[in-house]
């Protein structure tokens, strides 16, 4: 059988079953990288696959990256990074579509220790369960997370949260921060959402 070099064969994806038998501790599962082009989450010893971030959701993750280098903490290297896993309990590895890390946690990530980011944004996209949403919002904030944004595209909202019972809306004109965590970061609700 002749095949087209060109074509790049697709990863072969596990089933959860095969997952949690092969990688059945959170110290394999954080060992562990995905190659199949998926991403997984690990919540009180199940594996959940989660969807990568659409590329619909690019040109937000652009305005909020851009609107980060102009803060005081980019400047002293701290990041914003897209996608990233984080431990943040013994019971749990989130991946959030951004989270915040000073240069000292970057450095403790290099050396191997598994810091909180201090502030998480979340894109919440039409397939996401309420339930699954708020069960993330609640744990972020039982790790030490100070801010944590939800995104919603299709409705341009922002929900900005300082504990799970303390949240303000945005939309349009409205300025959404990070304070404490990232206090000169703030953008204008429909900045986020402009192409």
């Amino acid at each position: 059988m002749i095949t087209n070099p060109s074509v790049t064969p697709k990863p072969h994806r596990l089933s959860i079953a095969t997952l949690q038998k092969r990688f059945n501790t959170i110290e394999k599962f954080v060992q562990w990288t995905p190659n199949d082009g998926y991403k997984y989450e690990w919540v009180n010893g199940d594996i959940e696959r989660i969807n990568a971030m659409q590329n619909t959701e690019r040109h937000i993750v652009d305005n909020l990256s851009r609107c980060f280098t102009q803060t005081n903490a980019y400047n002293l290297l701290a990041s914003l990074l897209p996608e990233t896993r984080c431990l943040i309990s013994p019971y749990q590895v989130r991946i959030p579509d951004l989270a915040y890390f000073t240069r000292q946690q970057m450095v403790e990530s290099a050396n191997g220790n598994e810091p909180i980011p201090m502030f998480v944004i979340e894109i919440i996209s039409a397939n996401d369960s309420i339930n699954a949403v708020n069960q993330k919002l609640k744990e972020y904030f039982d790790a030490g997370v100070q801010v944590v944004w939800h995104i919603f595209p299709q409705q341009q909202l922002v929900y900005v949260y300082k504990s799970v019972k303390n949240v303000f809306i945005a939309s349009d004109d409205d300025m959404c921060t990070a304070q404490p965590a990232l206090p000169d970061f703030s953008i204008k609700a429909k900045d986020i959402f402009s192409i």
